[in-house]
């Protein structure tokens, strides 16, 4: 397949590697994060603080994490950096900040929630990435990332799991339709380099969320 003309193309904002959520059920703490370092341009943020601050509060993360948990604890308790609080990667779930970890800065911010799919290009357009939270389709989970971008289901069923990833940009196929470029939290094995194109039916049909960063905290 000819290559996919990218439009849009965010990736720039992204100073983190891939990351990897192993086996924790804490994908939108890791897509927050990214948007969160990519609206104010700092360093890679901890996402295991977003994760100790929703356990302190629900008493577990079992089963995923929500939204208006995950924003709570964005915009009263924050994150420091990701060098600070590194990556867990066991599947213990984390409470408490590691040592001296409130030492150095933490930053928080609000994140805003949508159901309607053109707040997505609203984002992008506007230069900022954007959480979307999705059904997982089998072609989801076995894309390789090529310029093939994975489809909506042709035929739709009960009980996708559920998963949060971080839309980075928007290209056009070569018969003119939509593609929106996003970075997963499965490692740099899954699609390219931990990246995959989705179809703008995928989105239309299986995007159940947005999110956007509004405003941060302090102000930078």
């Amino acid at each position: 397949m000819t290559a996919i003309r990218r439009i849009v193309d965010l990736r720039h904002l992204l100073s983190s590697p891939v990351l990897d959520q192993g086996q924790r059920p804490t994908c939108l703490a890791l897509a927050t994060s990214q948007v969160h370092q990519a609206s104010r341009g700092s360093s890679p943020l901890a996402p295991d603080a977003i994760v100790a601050a929703v356990v302190r509060s629900r008493g577990t993360i079992d089963g995923g994490m929500y939204t208006a948990d995950v924003a709570t604890a964005l915009l009263n308790t924050g994150q420091p950096e990701l060098s600070v609080w590194p990556l867990q990667t066991g599947l213990g779930e984390v409470s408490t900040p590691p040592p001296n970890c409130t030492n150095y800065p933490w930053y928080r911010a609000d994140l805003k929630n949508h159901s309607l799919h053109h707040v997505l290009d609203d984002a992008l357009d506007d230069g900022e990435l954007a959480v979307i939270c999705i059904e997982l389709t089998e072609d989801f989970y076995q894309t390789d990332g090529s310029d093939t971008p994975v489809d909506a289901d042709s035929q739709l069923c009960n009980g996708y799991p559920r998963h949060a990833v971080v839309c980075v940009g928007r290209g056009v196929t070569p018969q003119g339709d939509d593609v929106y470029l996003v970075r997963n939290s499965w490692g740099s094995h899954w699609g390219a380099g931990g990246e995959a194109w989705l179809t703008y039916d995928y989105v239309r049909q299986h995007c159940y969320e947005v999110n956007r960063i509004s405003r941060v905290l302090p102000e930078p």
